[in-house]
């Protein structure tokens, strides 16, 4: 399961409209993004240099942020790619699940980048249609609208590089925008957009809903979750070296990706080898783990940087251990890392 997609930003910014009503899913599928069988084109945004990570009310959950027709739920959770929860009619709990959050409203705390600078932006939302991916039905697509205040219109809450409306793939936990790191907990939740690095990590993948099999050292793992392969995804992408949350890399870089990853579920289903093996003789750049890199190899995207004057190295590089058989994920299973990642600067 190997795709080669390009990592586009993206902005809260609304650009075209977006009809409300249960949505059966895009006329012509695929539009939007670039799709290879070999290698992955990695990019330097996390939807335009931030996360698109929705944080309800600030870290906590709130009754009246949350509402279906009016009425406020009184618990949410996410699970898979959908949400879950429970409202109270006529006095007595009634659960809730998929499509039954069909235009739900959420009030919601956003990152986003304003003039250089990450600000928080209060938003309201509202899901508009859900439907399976073609082809993985475990991963549900949803299309969400945001609230302009000025114009009083709905519009697209994700859009591709050419502003034309996309997906959001629903994620429990929400991402610090600075850092990078995931942060879990009771009431969170992101809407990852399509195109950018938190669904790409999913769209290769590395769901954090799914399980697989790992292999470590001569012996392969019970199933695991694969919330940190995700994690270390999204490091891998952004060449995020130091798992600090800072970009070494340029928007359409191309790398080849590798895991150590024998056996995996996909909706029950399962599947022998690895999601993602090495297409290449390249070199090996580096090895990841959900904090970054966990070893550096002879060819870092830095090399990109190479001549611009008003770039700095990453300030952990010499810290990071550098074994010469960094890449080839042999023997660093017990330092964490999960990804492996090859990487040619002529392309």
């Amino acid at each position: 399961m190997s795709l080669m997609t390009r990592i586009t930003g993206l902005s809260l910014v609304a650009l075209v409209g977006l009809s409300t009503g249960c949505y059966s899913g895009p006329d012509s599928w695929g539009d939007g993004d670039e799709v290879e069988r070999e290698y992955q084109i990695n990019g330097d945004s996390e939807n335009g240099f931030r996360y698109n990570s929705f944080r309800i009310n600030g870290k906590s959950f709130n009754s009246g942020s949350f509402r279906i027709n009016g009425t406020a739920l009184e618990n949410f959770d996410v699970v898979g790619s959908e949400f879950v929860g429970t409202m109270i009619h006529a006095g007595q709990p009634v659960e809730l699940s998929g499509e039954d959050f069909l235009g739900a409203e959420i009030d919601m705390l956003a990152d986003k980048l304003i003039d250089g600078e990450m600000v928080e932006v209060e938003l309201t939302v509202r899901i508009d249609g859900m439907f399976p991916d073609p082809e993985e039905a475990d991963k549900i697509l949803h299309l969400v609208s945001q609230f302009n205040a000025e114009s009083g219109d709905w519009e697209p809450l994700c859009t591709d590089e050419e502003g034309n409306e996309t997906e959001a793939i629903l994620l429990g936990g929400t991402w610090d925008s600075e850092t990078g790191d995931r942060v879990d907990g009771e009431s969170r939740a992101t809407f990852a957009c399509r195109g950018g690095v938190l669904a790409k990590c999913v769209d290769m993948g590395y769901a954090p809903w799914r399980t697989a099999k790992i292999k470590t050292g001569e012996e392969t793992k019970e199933w695991v979750s694969l919330v940190d392969h995700h994690q270390a995804c999204t490091r891998m992408l952004r060449a995020d070296y130091c798992g600090t949350g800072e970009p070494n890399t340029i928007n359409g870089t191309i790398i080849d990706v590798g895991d150590r990853v024998k056996r995996y579920k996909v909706d029950g289903q399962k599947f022998k080898g690895n999601i993602e093996a090495y297409a290449s003789d390249w070199t090996y750049e580096a090895e990841w783990g959900p904090d970054g890199a966990v070893c550096v190899g002879d060819s870092l995207r830095t090399q990109l940087f190479e001549g611009m004057d008003d770039y700095e190295m990453p300030s952990c590089i010499d810290d990071i251990p550098q074994p010469k058989k960094c890449g080839k994920l042999k023997k660093t299973w017990q330092s964490g890392a999960l990804l492996g990642t090859r990487f040619e600067p002529s392309n």
